[in-house]
């Protein structure tokens, strides 16, 4: 569908006159075979009436994305494009080779005119050549080839301190080197992160956290030293001198193992193949066959607020449980609430990190024979619900931290199929697990004629208490055991049918 879009995009520039490049990050995706998720156009003309009309011969949606910039959006239905957006900025300087000299790295300083689109690769096809057509005054194509990341000019940080975490982004994400001088920039104008807005800090750092590549992209911030102005509520001193902190957070010899853990279980979780050890395999196997239903793979691409999915707030949480394992939880409600997280995100991740090492436990499965139904796991989805899924991974992965430099022995296995057991019996046995309310308030005072009260609240919970640990299954059951429990009278019985008891099984 991109290559049909491209090709529409330069007929509809094409009629208008209108001189129009493609450049930045889409140019190098395309470049390298890949579908970029958006298309930075560069036009000559005033950029606004231009996205306008283009969001209405597309159906899309026309957003003025930066006033300082120039730069209009217009974001593409999902239906028939995908997520698709198209960015049209004006051109800065008097030509193409002026605007690309403010670009920050080599990479992106690549533009190609509109009407030559036809020359890219096709989609999972990298180009063996550059297209003749290719505007590169800084060698860029070179470094793709070469897999470098470098700099434009010497003060590309300087102009814009958050292209500093962009550039440790884009090595780890894409596997690129970078280069020694710009390896060299990085850390000379590292303060300088203080001046960035903490909402642009929070996207940047969401996208390092992408599972397949957090480890490298966390460790390459700590070597930097930015970490202390990321998280300045949890790391006091940014002193250039001062040790790594991955020098204190290792188990085992492996840095950040809470975070590698846990992103080798997202990975898995979502299908993606990881590298475990033989036992650990064995041992999360059921999790692999989780990761098959389309519903358990899809919670972890939610969005709790904003951009932050379940997977980033678990990545998240874990980074923090390797950084700061002893933090309060004000000092970790600081230092998200300082990254703009909001009051949701902050709560789910302060959740995870405070319930995982709680004085609680859940009680093995009983054995299928003895009919007994599993009253831990009742009362522990009960008491957290659906984060209780979020949980049970995030424990997973602390359990698999601490221990790394063994293999697992009989208590750790036990401990972890404990937790896979309530994975799977969440998805396969959701009625067992998690039953359905058998009664409310409006049905004691009506079956019972009580009055709206206090007393209401005790029985409900009550009835709900018996419900899980296997007691009652029925509406029937329920009232027939607060009559027994607390001497009490149905005051309408014919208003209760067979028909009714049926329906609450």
């Amino acid at each position: 569908m991109i290559d049909l879009l491209l090709q529409w995009l330069q007929q509809f520039l094409g009629n208008r006159l209108i001189e129009a490049y493609l450049v930045g990050g889409s140019l190098r995706d395309l470049l390298l075979g890949q579908r970029p998720q958006d298309l930075d156009l560069v036009v000559s003309s005033d950029p606004e009436p231009l996205a306008r009309i283009l969001a209405i011969a597309l159906r899309a949606t026309y957003v003025a994305l930066n006033q300082e910039k120039g730069v209009k959006r217009v974001i593409l239905p999902r239906k028939p494009y995908g997520r698709i957006i198209i960015d049209l900025a004006p051109l800065h300087g008097d030509s193409i080779t002026d605007d690309l000299a403010q670009r920050d790295f080599t990479i992106n300083a690549l533009a190609l005119p509109i009407e030559a689109v036809a020359t890219l690769p096709a989609l999972s096809t990298r180009a063996e050549q550059p297209p003749a057509a290719l505007i590169d005054p800084f060698n860029g194509w070179d470094d793709l080839q070469a897999k470098i990341l470098r700099v434009v000019q010497e003060g590309v940080f300087q102009h814009d301190p958050l292209r500093m975490l962009r550039a440790i982004r884009l090595s780890a994400n894409r596997q690129f080197a970078m280069d020694p001088a710009t390896a060299s920039l990085l850390s000379r104008d590292a303060p300088l992160l203080r001046q960035v807005a903490p909402e642009r800090i929070r996207d940047e750092l969401l996208q390092m956290l992408v599972p397949r590549h957090a480890s490298a992209a966390i460790q390459a911030l700590d070597a930097f030293k930015l970490l202390p102005l990321i998280f300045p509520a949890l790391i006091v001193s940014d002193n250039p001198t001062t040790p790594s902190v991955s020098d204190s957070v290792q188990f085992g010899g492996v840095a950040w193992p809470t975070l590698h853990a846990a992103a080798a279980l997202l990975s898995a979780a979502q299908g993606e193949t990881v590298t475990l050890t033989q036992a650990e395999q064995q041992l999360l196997a059921p999790l692999v066959r989780l990761s098959h239903r389309p519903a358990f793979k899809k919670r972890w691409k939610k969005a709790q607020v904003r951009a932050c999915t379940r997977s980033d707030a678990l990545m998240l949480a874990a980074l923090l449980a390797d950084l700061a394992p002893e933090a309060e939880e004000k000092m970790l409600v600081a230092a998200l609430m300082r990254l703009a997280l909001g009051r949701q995100v902050t709560r789910s991740i302060t959740f995870l990190l405070q319930q995982s090492v709680a004085p609680w436990s859940i009680e093995p499965r009983p054995h299928p024979r003895s009919g007994l139904a599993w009253r831990a796991a009742r009362y522990y989805f009960e008491r957290f619900g659906e984060h209780g899924l979020d949980l049970a991974v995030f424990c997973l992965a602390r359990q698999m931290a601490a221990h790394q430099a063994d293999a697992p022995d009989d208590a750790w296995r036990a401990q972890a199929q404990t937790v896979l057991n309530v994975l799977t019996g969440y998805y396969e046995e959701h009625n067992v697990l998690v039953p359905p309310i058998l009664l409310d308030g409006e049905v004691l005072i009506a079956r019972l004629g009580l009055a709206n009260g206090p007393l209401i609240g005790t029985l409900l919970a009550k009835v709900r208490s018996a419900q899980l640990d296997g007691l009652v299954r029925t509406r029937a059951e329920a009232l027939q055991f607060l009559m027994e429990q607390n001497s009490l009278v149905v005051a309408h019985p014919s208003r209760y049918t067979g028909q009714d008891e049926q329906n609450t099984r």
